[in-house]
């Protein structure tokens, strides 16, 4: 089955409007090039992640969560989406505006723009799952000077396309054109009109469209009962599935999902009985969702390869040296039993695995085994006929091997606007 996400982000000035949603060949456009009269350094090549910066981020993505959801309500984010539109914003600022976008995305600005620049160097090429875009759009007027140190920084850092516009109805259909390329068609318009005022436009696009590693059989997708955070109860298609990653935090528990190839995964976690979404939440920061995403079955490999009589010292230690699942996995793909699945092995050891996880689908058409597709705004609820993977009163994610979730989904009513 294939999961598909896609997401764009729009920014006038300071004030996001998010929005998730990203063929043929790259669109005309009525708008001025500018980077094509700005010669661009090439980035060094020494920039990588740390495990600093890479944790400041995890827990950015974990305050969106905590502070960009509506009570009550379904709430969907793509923190790499939000990050990379206020990261390019940041090129711009200074003084105190600087400082204070610098403490909400949790880095110093060079250190973000080395991160960010290094986590997209980091996806692999050959999959194609992932895709991301970004651009800025400048009103073409008197009153606006664009410094070419901000173009730089952006082409340099974001490989951000930069045009100068009207701020009419052609720069209308020279962003939706932009944004509909690349995302795949999946977003064609995200703009109706562009407001008097406004004079810059930041836009992030991503698209993810994931097919899964053990695709759902017809036979998994079955009439139930979904049980919403509320405690009430809705009649819904469901898939159902026993899952070979067990994720747990000592609170909730849960499983994660593979996506072809193990670069992406999807994750849900259900918190304790009685205990709400929100406090949950609440409790969370960056390095407990970072461990119980990256400490699914680790242990449940060793014990099967050791049962095996094949656990070496070195496989031990590749093991624990390991930084994300998909290289538990590529380790442990030799070893995989054809019959018994991991969800075995953690029954075996006492654990206790979401065997059959209910995921609904928001009451659309059975979908078939190898297509199903999400789209929805960043910050509201689903749009109708998105088909996903749900469990009651959970929380999903997108992690990538890179490090960084692509988009996350707290799900509390099956029946709200969209699904």
């Amino acid at each position: 089955m294939r999961k598909r996400m896609t997401a764009a982000l729009l920014s006038l000035a300071l004030a996001l409007s998010p929005l998730l949603s990203g063929c043929g060949g790259p669109p005309r456009l009525q708008a001025r090039d500018l980077m094509a009269e700005v010669p661009v350094p090439k980035v060094p090549v020494d920039t990588q992640m740390t495990e600093d910066s890479a944790a400041a981020v995890m827990d950015f993505c974990v305050r969106l969560f905590q502070e960009g959801g509506v009570e009550g309500e379904n709430t969907l984010i793509s923190p790499v989406s939000m990050l990379y539109a206020l990261a390019m914003a940041a090129n711009g600022a200074q003084g105190d505006t600087l400082e204070q976008m610098e403490a909400v995305l949790g880095l110093p600005l060079l250190e973000l723009n080395e991160f960010c620049r290094a986590w997209l160097a980091a996806l692999p090429e050959e999959d194609g799952a992932l895709s991301i875009a970004n651009s800025l759009w400048f009103r073409d007027s008197e009153m606006l000077t664009v410094e070419e140190s901000f173009l730089e920084a952006n082409a340099l850092w974001y490989s951000a396309d930069v045009y100068e516009a009207p701020f009419d109805g052609t720069t209308v259909s020279d962003v939706n054109a932009w944004v509909d390329y690349h995302t795949g068609g999946a977003i064609p318009a995200i703009l109706e009109e562009i407001p008097e005022n406004a004079m810059v436009y930041l836009v992030n696009a991503l698209a993810f469209d994931g097919r899964w590693e053990t695709p759902y059989r017809e036979d998994q997708v079955r009439a139930g009962t979904f049980t919403q955070e509320d405690g009430t109860a809705r009649e819904a298609e469901l898939m159902y599935s026993t899952e070979d990653w067990y994720l747990s935090d000592g609170e909730a528990q849960g499983f994660l999902k593979y996506y072809e190839g193990c670069d992406y995964a999807f994750a849900a976690l259900l918190p304790p009985e009685g205990v709400p979404l929100a406090d949950y939440i609440a409790s969370l920061d960056g390095q407990k969702l970072a461990r119980v995403l990256d400490g699914a079955g680790r242990e449940e490999v060793r014990a099967a390869i050791e049962a095996q009589g094949k656990l070496t010292e070195e496989l031990s230690g590749a093991l624990t040296a390991a930084a994300t699942l998909a290289e538990v996995e590529d380790l442990y793909r030799p070893y995989k039993p054809k019959r018994r699945t991991r969800a075995t092995i953690a029954r075996e050891k006492g654990l206790a695995p979401l065997a059959e996880l209910l995921s609904a689908r928001g009451g659309a058409p059975v979908v078939p085994e190898e297509a199903a597709q999400a789209a929805a705004p960043a910050g509201g609820a689903a749009r109708p006929g998105a088909p996903k993977k749900r469990a009651p009163g959970s929380i999903a994610f997108v992690p990538s091997a890179a490090g960084l979730v692509l988009a996350g989904e707290v799900i509390r009513d099956l029946a709200l606007p969209g699904q």
